[in-house]
Order: structure tokens, then sequence, then C-alpha cells
């Protein structure tokens, strides 16, 4: 959780160093790596971290030289969302609560 809260920090953009461009590129692929196995409850919590946090992350478009760990982060977040909603056999394991949660997580994170 504390990732997602403070991506602005982790991922401002990449180091000059190679060494240290490299460990934050694997930071994000493993952070990444690890939503891909959350359940919804999990992944409406890492969203509304980076919803409710002071300072917003900075969204790149992917493969951007300047960085884009966040957003590949973010957007690990969502494709896992969407894949547990639109399966038909993951979602009966959701109840309405947790799809609502996620909905308004969703819906606050466009409004701002």
């Amino acid at each position: 959780m504390a990732v997602f809260r403070h991506l602005r920090f982790l991922f401002v953009g990449l180091p000059s160093d190679q060494s240290a461009a490299e460990t934050t590129i694997n930071l994000a692929r493993t952070v990444s790596s690890c939503v891909s196995g959350m359940d919804l409850s999990a992944l409406s919590a890492c969203l509304a971290a980076v919803v409710c946090s002071s300072e917003q992350p900075p969204l790149r478009p992917l493969g951007s030289t300047a960085g884009d760990g966040a957003s590949v982060i973010i957007n690990s977040v969502l494709d896992r969302a969407t894949d547990l909603l639109t399966d038909p056999h993951a979602a009966s394991n959701y109840s309405m609560s947790s799809r609502a949660l996620w909905q308004a997580s969703l819906m606050r994170s466009l409004v701002c």
C-alpha cells in the first residue's frame, strides 16, 4: 500500500545513474507483477491510496523516456480489475459491495 501512496516520490523521473534507473524500472515491473495476483478488494485499496494521496503520481505515456513506472503500475491495476470484473467466473466471487467500492474508487480517480 505504501508504494501506491508514494508513486510520485518513487517515479518522479528516472535517475541519471544507470544502475539506479534500472532499479526503478525493476521496482515498477515487480509491483506490476504483484498486482496480477491481487483480488478486487486489494485493487480497490491500492487505487484509493493513489486517489487519496496528497501528491498525485506522474502519469506519463507508456515507454516515456522520462520514466513510466507510475503509469505501468496504475495500468496493471486497471487491467487486473477489468479482468476480474469481466470474467464471469471471477466476477461471481465478489459481492455487490466490493464491486461498488471498486466503481466508486474508479469514479473518484476519474473526477480528480
